[in-house]
């Protein structure tokens, strides 16, 4: 009995420590994936130990955010080959809030360990021969004792979609009806607006497709261990499993999974397909993490060398504006004046004298809910920069000058400033004020 009580308090400190990531702990155990009308993917046993998977997709915001911090390349014009517009990546997600696409399969895998070093957690893939290693699918390792941020594998996140040990048996991850937990558009829509599945995790049965860790290889199934199944390295079969001609790497590809925006497969549990290492597409990422913390007690972070690695394609626009309002656009600086550039950036500049702020304000506040938006403009009919975690430290920098009332509340909107310079609004509901007597 003490025992158990003692699990119990584990399992609930656990829950708490990721509860500002928004990971939801997914029990594991013994049981059966795939469907038998799959050759591909028939009726199978596994066994998989407990982990945490991400409530919602990776954004694009934060994907934006990774790709600046990292400076790595990145065509936004690359284009997302299936649909009949052929939309380029930032045509096809609209807002930050939209799930982040478009990304090659290391990229995907980049972001895991960048994130893991902004959390000081120890990453979980190593690149012995740096980034730029003209074998790299090949050498890099998965450490699995790490306690950092990861792709989910292929039996993972089918066993999530179903949902896991809360599995009603649904056809589809959450419902019985598609219409519930996916929608077919023109481009992607904002993360979180469908029917979760039963463990509360978000869009798994479209929005976007997932990429997984494993190698696709089409009987799979039939030779991977029942536990823990991974395809992890291309060592761990020999040449006869591997596809017929002999082709090659970026012509196995890597596990996908789900539906996205524009396609809905039949069966978003059992459906898998590869994806080239290579192309842009409606592919996404979605954050796993270890249940065994064992390793976390070892803050010694390797530090992922982004600077090493090379890649052939155009360079994209990089824009800077520094708290002072200049602009910088690929090294070469803007004048305010130049209205006509603003304009067309759609951008708003703060006065080069500094903010205006009333001084009588409280100088700082604390996010008081998970995944607040950070508004563009004090409303709620505007753009989202990008979602703030609970506990989130905040400068307050203006207050509107009335209240607005939402869902009958009263509430002022605040302009803010993060830690990492990022400045918008938030509905005063959101927001612990530290010492208002106002």
């Amino acid at each position: 009995m003490k025992k158990n009580l003692l699990v119990f308090i584990l399992m609930l400190f656990f829950v708490s420590l990721f509860a500002e990531n928004e990971m939801i702990f997914v029990e594991g155990g013994i049981f059966e994936l795939g469907d038998s009308n799959m050759d591909d993917n028939l009726i199978h046993e596994v066994e998989l130990s407990n982990f945490y998977m991400a409530k919602y997709l990776v954004t694009m915001g934060e994907f934006k955010d990774f790709l600046t911090d990292t400076k790595l390349p990145f065509s936004w014009d690359g284009r997302i080959t299936w649909n009949p517009g052929y939309l380029s990546i930032k045509e096809a997600a609209p807002t930050d809030n939209c799930p982040a696409q478009g990304m090659t399969w290391l990229y995907a895998v980049l972001y895991c360990n960048w994130l893991s070093e902004k959390e000081n957690l120890i990453p979980c893939y190593e690149f012995p021969n740096g980034l730029s290693d003209p074998k790299i699918y090949v050498n890099m390792r998965w450490n699995h004792e790490a306690n950092g941020y990861r792709l989910p594998t292929e039996a993972e996140w089918e066993y999530a979609a179903r949902g896991g040990q809360l599995s009603k048996g649904y056809m589809y991850p959450g419902s019985n009806n598609i219409n519930e937990v996916n929608k077919e558009s023109a481009v992607s829509y904002e993360i979180g607006q469908m029917k979760p599945n039963e463990l509360g995790v978000h869009d798994m049965g479209g929005l976007v497709s997932e990429y997984c860790y494993d190698w696709y290889d089409k009987k799979m199934w039939e030779w991977l261990p029942q536990e823990n199944p991974c395809f992890e390295t291309l060592s761990m079969v020999s040449e006869d499993k591997l596809p017929k001609p002999k082709r090659g790497i970026s012509q196995l590809g890597k596990v996908y999974k789900g539906a996205d925006w524009y396609w809905s497969p039949k069966g978003t549990y059992s459906w898998r397909n590869k994806q080239s290492l290579n192309g842009a597409s409606t592919t996404g990422i979605r954050l796993v993490r270890n249940y065994d913390e064992k390793s976390s007690i070892n803050n010694n972070v390797t530090k992922t060398d982004f600077n090493s690695y090379e890649e052939k394609q155009d360079k994209q626009v990089t824009l800077v504006i520094s708290k002072d309002g200049t602009v910088n656009i690929n090294g070469t600086n803007l004048k305010e004046a130049d209205t006509t550039v603003m304009e067309a950036l759609k951008l708003r500049i703060s006065d080069k004298t500094g903010f205006r702020r009333n001084t009588s304000l409280p100088e700082k506040g604390k996010i008081n809910d998970t995944r607040v938006r950070l508004r563009t403009e004090p409303n709620l009919n505007c753009e989202t920069l990008l979602l703030l975690d609970k506990g989130l430290e905040v400068k307050i920098l203006e207050r509107s000058k009335k209240k607005f009332t939402i869902d009958d509340e009263d509430w002022y909107w605040y302009r803010i400033e993060t830690k990492s310079g990022k400045i918008g609004w938030v509905y005063g509901k959101y927001l612990d004020i530290e010492n208002d007597d106002m």
